[in-house]
């Protein structure tokens, strides 16, 4: 039963993933127990839906816009199709193109996994206004948009 456990541990998906603590309680809002079946994270206190409600800039508040985007726009981000926009040879900006199955919505989703700034060239994205993002540029440039570190930004043609 050892071998078989080990097994369920490296390919169980629960090992790249905590529960979200509800609040900052010492029971993290939903466990009754002292201990609960899962660890959860050692920043409950900090990072908790209770103390990201209303912050916009919050990770809650962008998975809240996102989930809010995907049911608005689902003809493009649920029903569209994918096609890859690019990828730099460094391989730290991967991009792709969504668009609605007629192909008249489209949206361009950049995202740097660099800790550097990055361009992205924007052939054929010109004019392309910007859907979600912080503090990206409003829409996409003749010679295309510079990345920040980590950023991830989605621009559109509607």
């Amino acid at each position: 039963m050892g071998d078989v456990m080990r097994e369920l541990r490296l390919k169980a998906r629960d090992n790249g993933r905590l529960p979200m603590q509800w609040d900052g309680s010492k029971n993290e809002g939903f466990k009754k127990k002292e201990k609960g079946w899962m660890r959860t994270n050692d920043d409950f206190e900090m990072w908790n839906v209770e103390r990201q409600e209303g912050a916009g800039e919050s990770v809650l508040g962008y998975w809240s816009d996102m989930l809010g985007l995907r049911k608005r726009e689902k003809d493009v981000f649920s029903y569209g199709r994918v096609e890859m926009a690019g990828m730099e040879r460094s391989g730290e900006v991967f991009a792709y193109a969504m668009s609605s199955a007629d192909g008249g919505e489209k949206a361009l989703v950049l995202l740097n996994f660099s800790d550097k700034k990055h361009p992205f060239g924007g052939t054929g994205f010109g004019g392309w206004r910007k859907l979600i993002a912080g503090n990206a540029m409003g829409e996409v440039g003749k010679k295309g948009v510079e990345l920040k570190a980590y950023e991830g930004v989605i621009y559109c043609n509607w």
